[in-house]
């Protein structure tokens, strides 16, 4: 049965490139084949990935990790995993007819013979002599091919389910799950909850570094840097770790907060490289626990008041570059880390983020408040599409704040 799985899953390799003749599909079933003899996963390493898989990776701090003084925690915090993956739906009952249709593959006389080729020569004749099994072969492939999308979200919901039973070690340590839509939803849920000090984030990201919520809208640049200053330590559980470290440019905020990022370890590497399994979430479970290094902000706190007509849905705001936060209200204060602010010139950028419609913002003043409560108020430009006259941008420009 193992030997009918593995020409199975090397059959399903063939999306791509396996159909436009027989010659071809020999071609890469004996490259695969060959590749296949020498595999990369050692039965130790195979044994870790079943039964303990935590133990691919784990995890590591940016700065700060000479700190012999831990910072005083409270009693009272509450700490969040913020969960942003979500499984689409699909056809349950098409990924039943492809299971089917995969048993009855594995019955063929045509798989039964492939597996004593060695040569393209071998397979070309075992093919020629099986057509009627090579027509069924190829109609499952193309079934294959077109039902992607179902495949993935069937594999999503899985992974998801795998997840939330992996992550109960981490509300027995206290955390609390929440699986959220987008940002908008965990950036309200961090303002909103006043004893939040710490967060870890499950989320795709590219290999720019760039992470994702669930609805597939980008983090922002700089989507760290003005959190509330009681969050003291930030979690992320994504791909390209040090992409995202760079992206987002969290070396700049060690000293305010204690950054954890998973690292593959040496035995997995190569089966891995930048890519983070979801099973081996629990492999951060040290760092869930680490007591605190970052030492509470003693930061200035400014304010940025945003006066538009209605309240919006979907929108951010940065400021110099910054990700200062989401908008929810006609009438917005958002609070600014001041040092932020530039002493010469500063500037303010409101924008849809994702995909929704994106009707003008009409916003009709923009002010900086400064930690001495001196107000500045910026000069206002709205961009609109010459099209449609969707809003693009609205910029507020206005000298240093000091």
């Amino acid at each position: 049965m193992k030997i009918i799985t593995a020409i199975i899953f090397l059959f399903s390799s063939f999306i791509c490139a396996y159909a436009a003749n027989e010659n071809e599909f020999c071609t890469s079933y004996v490259a695969l084949l060959n590749d296949s003899k020498n595999p990369n996963i050692s039965f130790s390493s195979m044994a870790t990935m079943i039964f303990s898989p935590k133990k691919m990776i784990h995890a590591e701090l940016v700065g700060q990790k000479h700190v012999s003084n831990f910072a005083e925690e409270s009693k009272q915090a509450n700490k969040v995993i913020f969960v942003h993956l979500i499984a689409s739906e699909f056809d349950s009952n098409i990924l039943k007819n492809l299971k089917v249709k995969e048993k009855e593959i594995g019955k063929l006389d045509l798989v039964r013979n492939l597996r004593s080729v060695k040569t393209i020569e071998d397979c070309q004749a075992v093919v020629d002599s099986n057509s009627e099994d090579y027509r069924q072969v190829e109609n499952y492939l193309n079934d294959y091919s077109n039902h992607q999308d179902d495949l993935k979200a069937g594999r999503d919901k899985k992974n998801l389910i795998l997840l939330s039973k992996k992550m109960q070690k981490y509300i027995r340590m206290g955390w609390v799950i929440s699986y959220v839509h987008d940002l908008f939803e965990m950036y309200h849920e961090i303002e909103n909850n006043q004893l939040i000090e710490q967060i870890m984030l499950v989320t795709h990201s590219d290999q720019l570094g760039r992470l994702y919520d669930a609805k597939k809208n980008i983090f922002p640049k700089g989507a760290f840097s003005n959190l509330p200053r009681r969050i003291r330590k930030v979690i992320v559980y994504s791909c390209n770790a040090d992409k995202v470290i760079e992206f987002y440019d969290i070396k700049q905020l060690s000293a305010k907060l204690d950054y954890y990022y998973p690292v593959v370890n040496k035995n997995f590497q190569n089966i891995f490289e930048s890519q983070i399994p979801a099973i081996a979430i629990n492999g951060m479970a040290k760092a869930a626990k680490a007591k605190l290094k970052a030492l509470p902000a003693s930061i200035d706190v400014c304010l940025l008041k945003i006066s538009m007509n209605e309240a919006p849905q979907n929108v951010v705001v940065m400021i110099n570059d910054y990700f200062a936060g989401p908008v929810r209200a006609a009438e917005s204060y958002l609070p600014l880390d001041c040092q932020l602010l530039s002493a010469t010139s500063n500037q303010v950028k409101i924008f849809y983020l994702g995909k929704v419609k994106r009707l003008p913002l009409e916003v009709s003043s923009i002010v900086i408040e400064s930690s001495r409560g001196e107000s500045h108020a910026l000069k206002l430009k709205e961009f609109l599409s010459p099209y449609d006259h969707n809003h693009i941008l609205t910029l507020g420009l206005t000298g240093g704040i000091k």
